[in-house]
């Protein structure tokens, strides 16, 4: 694999989208991989390449696929978004960014999926932060500040790391 998809892949896990952004175009620029591709339209969520990358003409591998489909789907709501995220998981169920939006898409039935993104990818906070927030709502509190306080280590700045905070603060409450 391209080392700066790798570094872009870990920066998107510390929600550092700029950063990420920056990795995969220096990916894209050292060989031009549909990888490089995909991971700069997610890092910098947009949406005009998101849906061109999602032209069955490309035939994207399904990991790949499933990362812009999620990516399409976070970005949306209600029924499109369920639609979207149900087909990235179609496309690769080992994508956490699938069942990350999958879950998300189910409210409170998505609980598994939330699980199951954090189990396939435990460093990414976000995916921790959403199954701290889910698990706090269900009233597992020790549970939701655990998962808290590893998106706190894992996050460097912004949002994700605050709603981590936020969770922690409550100390498993």
């Amino acid at each position: 694999a391209d080392p700066w998809c790798l570094v872009g892949q870990a920066l998107l896990y510390a929600d550092d989208h700029k950063g990420a952004q920056a990795a995969f175009a220096r990916a894209q620029k050292a060989e031009k991989s549909l990888k490089a591709r995909v991971g700069q339209a997610v890092a910098a969520r947009d949406e005009g390449e998101l849906t061109a990358l999602s032209d069955p003409a490309l035939k994207l591998p399904g990991d790949l696929l499933a990362q812009v489909l999620a990516a399409r789907a976070r970005k949306t709501t209600g029924d499109e978004a369920k639609a979207l995220a149900e087909q990235a998981a179609a496309a690769s169920e080992a994508e956490p960014a699938a069942q990350l939006a999958l879950g998300l898409s189910l409210g409170d039935e998505g609980l598994p999926n939330l699980q199951r993104a954090v189990a396939l990818a435990p460093a990414w906070a976000e995916a921790r932060v959403t199954l701290a927030e889910a698990l706090n709502k269900k009233g597992d509190a020790t549970r939701a500040y655990g998962e808290a306080e590893a998106a706190k280590r894992i996050a460097v700045k912004g949002a994700i790391l605050d709603r981590a905070k936020k969770i922690a603060g409550k100390g498993g409450r």
